[in-house]
């Protein structure tokens, strides 16, 4: 699992290991590059303390800013609450206005005061696999600091890009620069592995780079700031389900059934059955899940798509107890994501019906909630059970978030669909 929250509260700081003796050129790459570093800070207006903190660095002499989205998160989503400054290195202290976000690859903008800045050059070209890189930040608000590692490439088999980077990238050390020995900036400080310090990932430069050419002269208002959020995070499931309704859902056999199977290399498949001897009953399951979540702030995620169906058989239970089994495997049916707060989200509104297919008749529940702070989106949750006069059947369920009504139904109507079984 991916930690995405590497900007962190002061009250959850630790003090972490001591870092390894650095290397005559880390120290050199870290000279060159000290002016540049940052520490970026969300000030709750009433107390003006610290409410959560970052790294950033100079792109521009302009003054133009970059670290992590989830780094001005809080910002972004309560401006009238919080707002935005850095840290210099010698302990000086200005506002920062942020000026474009990208919530899909978590990057941010920003700019501060000031012309003729010393700013980091992006890297051309990429790093080969075992290459040399060096990762500086501010980790645990303990000062700057470098961190050398290696770079391994580009993570495999995910929807976001992700540069896999062997080096102990820390909490507070989001959106800080990672420079090559040149000290240009091929990537930028994101998350790490959980309980694994040595295992962390990177943003490609690439993609500040298109975020620097798109972004404003001047900030946008709070309002235009979130709705672009909205439209990026609709964008990006568009984008992924474009592949969904543009063909058959895959499909893998369970049983007499036939359910829907992972939709691409993006998504993770697990499973297995129970056949313990204490349990009257068979339980096959199989779980897909995109891995896809986004960032929006520290209570709530978006876009994440999962889906899991569960065999059940018995030649033990009667027709009461085996229906009875039915309704509490229906019941228990994940709903994934539960981030999000009332201040939100809506609460869920299900509809419950029969539905007719080509195979026979399913018990369906569609839940639907939308999003208060983002216009038009929306998460869903669908769950099936099928119904026949036999001791087998299959509960089937998916969760999606982030989705647009229409794409919300459609995506209903084609995973039921795709539930087919044998009479």
């Amino acid at each position: 699992m991916l930690a995405l929250g590497l900007a962190i509260p002061p009250a959850a700081l630790s003090q972490p290991p001591e870092p390894p003796q650095l290397s005559a050129q880390a120290r050199a790459v870290f000279e060159a590059a000290r002016d540049k570093l940052l520490q970026i800070r969300i000030v709750e207006r009433s107390t003006q303390a610290q409410a959560t903190i970052g790294s950033g660095w100079v792109a521009g002499a302009d003054g133009r800013v970059v670290t992590n989205y989830h780094v001005v998160s809080r910002y972004v989503t309560e401006p009238e609450r919080y707002h935005v400054e850095f840290v210099r290195g010698d302990g000086s202290v200005g506002p920062l206005e942020v000026l474009a976000v990208d919530v899909v690859e978590d990057l941010a903008v920003a700019r501060m005061a000031g012309r003729g800045l010393p700013a980091f050059a992006l890297a051309e070209g990429e790093l080969r696999k075992g290459d040399r890189g060096f990762a500086m930040g501010n980790p645990h608000d303990l000062g700057l600091t470098i961190v050398e590692g290696t770079h391994n490439g580009l993570v495999e088999n995910t929807l976001a890009e992700r540069f896999h980077f062997t080096g102990a990238i820390n909490e507070g050390m989001s959106g800080g620069p990672a420079v090559t020995p040149e000290g240009h900036v091929y990537g930028v400080n994101v998350a790490k592995m959980r309980d694994n310090n040595l295992v962390s990932f990177l943003v490609p430069a690439r993609f500040v780079g298109a975020l620097l050419a798109r972004a404003p002269a001047a900030p946008p208002q709070a309002e235009a700031l979130r709705a672009s959020v909205a439209r990026q995070v609709l964008e990006r499931q568009e984008k992924l389900l474009a592949g969904v309704f543009g063909q058959p859902i895959p499909a893998s056999v369970m049983g007499r059934y036939s359910v829907p199977d992972s939709l691409g290399s993006f998504m993770r498949c697990w499973g297995d059955t129970t056949t313990e001897r204490s349990k009257p009953y068979v339980s096959t399951y199989k779980v897909c899940d995109a891995q896809a979540s986004l960032f929006l702030s520290d209570e709530l995620d978006t876009g994440g798509l999962a889906f899991g169906h569960v065999l059940l058989s018995s030649a033990k239970l009667d027709a009461l107890r085996f229906s009875t089994l039915l309704e509490q495997t229906w019941a228990n049916v994940p709903s994934v994501n539960s981030s999000g707060t009332s201040e939100d989200l809506t609460a869920m509104r299900c509809r419950e019906r029969f539905v007719r297919s080509a195979s026979g008749t399913v018990r369906a529940a569609l839940c639907l909630r939308a999003y208060r702070r983002l216009e038009g989106i929306y998460d869903l949750r669908l769950k099936l059970v099928t119904l026949e006069p036999r001791r087998e059947a299959l509960v089937s369920w998916l969760s999606a978030d982030g989705l647009s009504m229409n794409n919300a139904l459609e995506l209903s109507r084609r995973y039921l669909d795709a539930v087919r079984w044998k009479p």
